[in-house]
């Protein structure tokens, strides 16, 4: 059922609709739990047609630009002036590096780009009109004119194998130089417990639920400079200098009028209106990466071991999570040997300190590639998916990556779930199994209480992810595949490698302490009705809760061509579409100021047009999915991974 395009946002998003400019041929559509099983076999048939070569999105993956700016956007519909703040992102940028020793060097997998981060700063300007401001810096200098010199990557990545044409003893030596940083998965925002080269103090924003934050001193930083007018005087390429003083021509580059004056450099920086005075890239290693929060600039590398010396292992999760209550910080850090060892540790927010809650180590448990996890109220929950390393990890040291570490998916092994007790020190309090599977992302976790007559009480855990059938969508996201080079995504397809790379949002429920070894799912929904890079309301973080946003993809693509909201209770989905070549990025959830509707909020989401390769900032109302306005830049912006929307400061 058609929802209709453009118009108003009405519902949860308020503020009105996106009026004569609304949706550029963008629509919104319905669909029922009847159409689940038709919209899932509509994926496969249209990959096996072809339709995604009539989605371009070279532009997302290729020749991407550093934009220090701040670059003003161009506006158009209604941005409710309670989204203003700051939106970071973070993600690959570019894929290949002229000019080396050995010539281009070319990067295989896209999680391997070159780290790039970006900054949309929400301003009110003049009562409720708003001005959208764009900056990004790339985070891998050092690493890129590294590889400019030798002509290959020598450090370890995800899916980089080593170059044929260097020797073993270039390879033997590079085992001793030091790891060159490529952080480019998800932002943190002050992250405590960490000495940098600079001092970074504490609110987490969405999409981890945060309290209100308090601004707190940050050191001082020189005022940014004001917003340029011009988006082509401002493109960086690595091998050039960075001028930001030239200002010399008065249109805005967007074919329209000027949007609305932003603010001059006199104005407060984006952390001191949003309180966010540092933040932290990482990745699925135990280095984390400082950058400054106002000029994107890269500050320093901290380590997992600088928090407590037991967490020395080279592997972790790229998201960890925080308590929305005490604002203390969750990850596990994960060591290789005899046996693969998980230390689950928090760090407090009130003094930055560290505690390992548990440290499990058992011949069943392996090595495995695990992305995320989940927090409930009064448990850490691991995961350990069916990405299990060889030789309990240390192959990786071996090849150097990630993806030819990974042993072949092995149907017979089952998911190990580790429970870990984070209020009383209890440590490890429950193992279960479910079957073999693979996930990238955990959606949520609650807990809920049962009661057992008139005495007992147990605590059942529910736990949302989206799972797919094994690995083989690791497979699916090399720059070759994505980008359809020599026909790479034709002949994914004509191998039937695509037939397991759908997933599905996955619901299991687990009783702690009644004997039970295995969890039981209890709900699944397939995609396209559900989709990948989830968000939630973050004040329903580890609670009941009923909406998810996500993009997914129709076959279209590919990558992903929708934004998808699904409702756990209806099973109903709606989703919005662009036109052809519009790829959705991450949404990320917005509430509205002093809401209580779950879906009462907006959801941002950067889009790629990729026809004219250029970008836009979506706003979508999140009750109807609806477009409200959007911001639009003269380039194309990287199609990234994470990213958190920060809230000015009341």
């Amino acid at each position: 059922m058609d929802e209709g395009g453009g118009g108003g946002g009405g519902g949860g998003g308020g503020g009105g609709g996106a009026g004569k400019g609304g949706v550029e041929g963008g629509s919104v559509k319905r669909r029922t739990a009847k159409d689940e099983a038709t919209d899932s076999a509509a994926i496969l048939t249209r990959l096996e047609q072809g339709s995604w070569r009539e989605w371009p999105n070279r532009a997302g993956f290729e020749n991407l630009q550093e934009h220090r700016g701040p670059i003003p956007l161009r506006t158009t519909g209604v941005i409710p002036p309670w989204t203003a703040g700051s939106l970071y992102r973070t993600g690959p940028g570019q894929s290949s590096v002229e000019g080396t020793s050995l010539g281009t060097h070319t990067v295989a997998h896209w999680f391997d780009g070159f780290a790039h981060t970006h900054r949309f700063d929400i301003v009110v300007v003049d009562d409720d009109k708003l001005s959208v401001l764009y900056s990004s810096r790339r985070q891998s200098d050092e690493h890129v004119d590294h590889i400019r010199r030798v002509g290959w990557r020598s450090s370890t990545s995800f899916g980089q194998r080593a170059d044929p044409c260097v020797g073993i003893f270039a390879k033997f030596m590079s085992f001793f130089e030091p790891r060159r940083i490529n952080n480019n998965v998800v932002c943190l925002a002050n992250f405590p417990g960490l000495s940098s080269p600079s001092p970074s103090p504490s609110p987490s924003p969405s999409p981890s639920p945060s309290p209100s934050p308090s601004p707190s001193p940050s050191r001082p930083r020189p005022r940014p400079p004001p917003p340029k007018t011009n988006d082509h005087d401002h493109d960086h390429d690595h091998d050039h200098d960075h001028d930001h003083d030239h200002d010399d021509d008065d249109d805005d580059g967007n074919g329209g009028p000027p949007p609305p004056p932003p603010p001059t450099g006199e104005a407060d920086p984006p952390s001191a209106r949003t309180g966010t005075t540092s933040i932290h890239i990482s990745t699925d290693h135990n280095a984390l990466q400082e950058i400054d929060p106002d000029t994107l600039e890269p500050v320093g590398v901290a380590h997992q071991k600088q928090l407590h010396p037991d967490l020395g292992g080279p592997m972790s999760c790229a998201h960890a999570q925080r308590d929305p209550q005490t604002g203390d910080w969750y990850n596990y850090n994960l060591s290789f040997g005899r046996c693969a060892t998980y230390r689950v540790f928090r760090v407090k927010a009130a003094d930055g300190s560290t505690e390992v809650l548990a440290t499990v180590s058992a011949p069943d448990i392996p090595a495995a590639y695990l992305h995320s996890f989940f927090l409930t109220d009064g448990h850490v929950v691991l995961c350990i998916p069916g990405a299990h390393f060889a030789w309990n990890g240390m192959k990786i040291l071996w090849e150097r990556n990630i993806m030819d570490a990974i042993k072949p998916f092995d149907p017979s092994r089952p998911c190990q779930w580790l429970v870990i007790d984070r209020r009383h020190g209890k440590g490890l309090v429950a193992r279960f199994t479910t079957p073999a599977a693979f996930f990238f992302h955990s959606v949520n976790g609650y807990e809920e209480k049962i009661k057992h007559e008139e005495t007992t009480t147990t605590t059942q855990l529910i736990l949302d992810l989206v799972l797919y059938d094994n690995t083989e969508i690791l497979f699916g996201l090399y720059y070759d595949v994505l980008l359809n080079r020599q026909d790479a995504m034709a002949n994914f397809i004509r191998q039937r490698r695509h037939l397991s790379t759908r997933h599905r949002l996955v619901r299991y429920r687990f009783r702690i302490g009644v004997g039970d070894s295995s969890a039981h799912e209890v709900l699944s929904i397939p995609s396209p009705h559900s989709g990948e890079l989830s968000t939630i309301n973050p004040s329903r973080a580890g609670r009941p809760y009923r909406f998810v946003y996500s993009i997914c993809s129709r076959g279209l693509s590919t990558f992903m061509d929708v934004i998808v909201k699904t409702d756990l209770d209806t099973r109903d989905a709606l989703m919005w579409s662009g036109p052809r070549g519009h790829t959705p990025g991450e949404p990320v959830f917005v509430a509205r100021p002093g809401s209580t509707e779950e879906d009462d909020g907006v959801v941002l989401s950067v889009v790629l047009d990729g026809a004219a390769s250029k970008s836009y900032l979506l706003c979508l109302d999140a009750r109807s999915m609806r477009e409200m306005g959007r911001a639009e830049a003269e380039f194309a912006i990287a199609v990234g991974f994470h990213g958190f929307h920060a809230p000015t400061l009341a």
